[in-house]
């Protein structure tokens, strides 16, 4: 066993076409796929990007303290 799905709703519910079950198949190893990138379109979850964007990085908060000095 590769792994265990239960319901329709593991696959996104009752609007699953047969390229999303057989890219959802091929990650847990079960099937073997032809195709490149999963063809279920990703929801960009745009407060979690623009969060991301905002927080400076380590080297930017590094810089901007040794201007200061």
């Amino acid at each position: 066993m590769k792994a265990q799905f239960i319901g329709p709703l593991v696959f996104g519910g009752m609007n699953l076409k047969v390229d999303e079950l057989e890219w959802r198949l091929s990650e847990s190893g079960a099937v073997k796929t032809d195709l490149e990138e999963n063809p279920k379109k990703q929801i960009e979850d745009k407060l979690m990007s623009s969060i991301k964007c905002s927080i400076p990085t380590k080297k930017d908060s590094d810089d901007s303290d040794d201007e200061d000095y």
